[in-house]
């Protein structure tokens, strides 16, 4: 085999392989010989049939096989000798094969770039510890026992509370005209639920089965449809079922059973489990911005155009699909958001790369005990579903899914290690007015 090389480039390297006509027909001619050993024909007993006839059959195919066979064996060998990193699969070109010259291939590999070393011990990361309250704890029993409530018919009398379960038919007009989504028969919702605007839930208090009553909302400013956002409306409303709502305050052994769990101090512990869970995700969803931005200050190198271009594309499309939903992408051309998201996707090219970089040199995996471990921490944390989390991730493909999130994970943690580490105490509510809204803008 010969190696003639086509193009060095910083991210790009080509090369041209020859493998002479003998040594590949040699193979071609075992794997021939072998499959006439057996070989069965109308007219000749097995293993009989003449070699020129079984090569006549099957040649074609074992030359396809041997061909394959030295791709294969070129790429790993270039790999190898040429101390290749590809981040894609290579391109491959037959450009010939006869018996005067042989096989020849044109091989490409988009090359990944050197990444630099990153000092992890210089980057300073913001660690804040919450203790979860009683109140806290409490506050989510309440909100988990909303699930479990039961109602009964009121009488005619009854008159509607924050809670009760009613059916409404209702028919909405501005300046009076019909909009989409104006009215409806039977409609159900529980009052202070908020499924419907407030102000309209509101409004259902202190009714009495039939009643019919007609009141105004204006719509919010920032209203999901804007031909009616920051609009008066009327509405025309009519009671036709009312469900009273039986007051459930404290955790009973039939909702304990649902859930799967055996006491109420069991449920108290998973449930400051879960909140611990949720802070910690928003904590680290915080430090990891920190940290990215450090490095991404800090740490620069040349990056694949090709590789920029690839998330680039995957980030369009979603940016397309929900254009009309994202606030941020309002009275700004095409242009000024590719040039935009074009920085986002060299941004996320780079780190993606130092962490890659970071998994490999530092040998980070994920065993299959641990995936399930997490699995079940997962299935624990959600006792209501806990099955239908479980029955879900019995299929591979779906457990598949989470391999990667899960090994990023592993590699923050090695990088939260190694950093340093500036830890403040905050209570829960300083956390979820002053930092939470910082995490979700961003």
């Amino acid at each position: 085999m010969t190696i003639k090389e086509l193009q060095n480039e910083k991210f790009f390297k080509e090369f041209e392989v020859h493998v002479p006509f003998e040594e590949i027909n040699s193979k071609v001619e075992e794997s021939v010989a072998k499959a006439a050993e057996t070989y069965k024909m109308p007219g000749f007993r097995e293993g009989k049939v003449p070699l020129s006839i079984v090569r006549q059959k099957v040649g074609k195919e074992e030359t396809g096989k041997q061909i394959q066979e030295k791709i294969s064996e070129s790429i790993k060998d270039l790999i190898d000798s040429k101390k290749i990193i590809p981040y894609s699969r290579p391109d491959v070109q037959v450009l010939s094969f006869d018996e005067d010259k042989g096989l020849s291939i044109k091989i490409g590999f988009e090359i990944l770039p050197e990444v630099p070393e990153v000092k992890w011990d210089s980057i300073e990361v913001e660690k804040i510890n919450i203790k979860i309250s009683n109140d806290e704890i409490a506050k989510t029993k309440n909100n988990l026992l909303k699930e479990f409530r039961k109602y009964k018919k009121a009488e005619s009398n009854y008159k509607t509370k924050v809670g009760d379960k009613v059916k409404i038919n209702f028919h909405g007009q501005i300046e009076g005209k019909d909009f989409d989504g104006n009215k409806a028969e039977g409609m159900e919702l529980v009052i202070g639920d908020n499924t419907f605007l407030a102000d309209f839930e509101s409004n259902l208090i202190g009714c009495k089965l039939n009643d019919e009553k007609s009141f105004d909302i204006v719509f919010p400013k920032d209203y999901p449809k804007e031909d009616i956002a920051n609009k008066k409306a009327v509405f025309k409303v009519k009671i036709v079922d009312v469900q009273e709502l039986a007051l459930i305050d404290k955790v009973s052994d039939e909702m304990l059973k649902k859930l799967g769990v055996e006491s109420e101090e069991k449920l108290n512990e998973l449930i400051k489990q879960k909140l611990n869970f949720d802070f910690m995700n928003s904590i680290r969803l915080k430090m990891k911005k920190e940290l990215f931005d450090e490095v991404d200050k800090k740490y620069d190198f040349d990056l694949p155009n090709k590789m920029i271009e690839q998330d680039f594309e995957v980030i369009w499309g979603e940016v397309e699909k929900n254009k009309q939903k994202q606030e941020n992408t309002k009275g700004k051309s095409d242009e000024e958001l590719k040039s935009e998201y074009k920085q986002i996707a060299k941004r996320r090219v780079k780190l993606g790369l130092i962490m890659a970089e970071v998994t490999r040199q530092n040998n980070i995996s994920i065993t299959d005990d641990e995936l399930r471990k997490i699995v079940e921490l997962q299935a624990n944390q959600n006792p209501q579903i806990k099955d239908k989390i479980l029955e879900f991730y019995k299929n591979p493909e779906n457990l598949e899914k989470i391999k990667g999130p899960i090994l990023e994970e592993k590699a923050l943690n090695f990088i939260l290690s190694k950093v340093k580490l500036k830890e403040i105490e905050m209570t829960t509510d300083d956390f979820v007015k002053k930092v939470l809204p910082k995490i979700k803008d961003k």
